[in-house]
């Protein structure tokens, strides 16, 4: 059990696979990527994007992509949450 923080500036991808880990991601600029975000846990993102936030069986799912292409966050844990502040 633990928690990791990240601030995030320039990056070309990022992708985090955690067991019982919070996870909490501070983007500079949070329309410069796109995420795919996966928890048994919750997800907890920006109000604005909160429609986007399903769930598939036991699993919550962020997904938001753009074009053109954005680097991608990719997080996936479980038990546990995922914030993007």
């Amino acid at each position: 059990h633990s928690d990791i923080n990240l601030t995030l500036k320039a990056i070309k991808s990022l992708s985090i696979e955690a067991s019982r880990t919070n996870v909490t991601i501070m983007p500079s600029d949070y329309n410069e990527y796109n995420y795919k975000l996966t928890s048994d846990g919750k997800i907890f993102v920006p109000t604005q994007y909160a429609a986007q936030l399903k769930k598939s069986g036991k699993q919550n799912i962020f997904e938001m992509k753009s074009t053109p292409a954005k680097p991608i966050i990719e997080v996936t844990t479980t038990f546990n949450t995922i914030t993007i502040k």
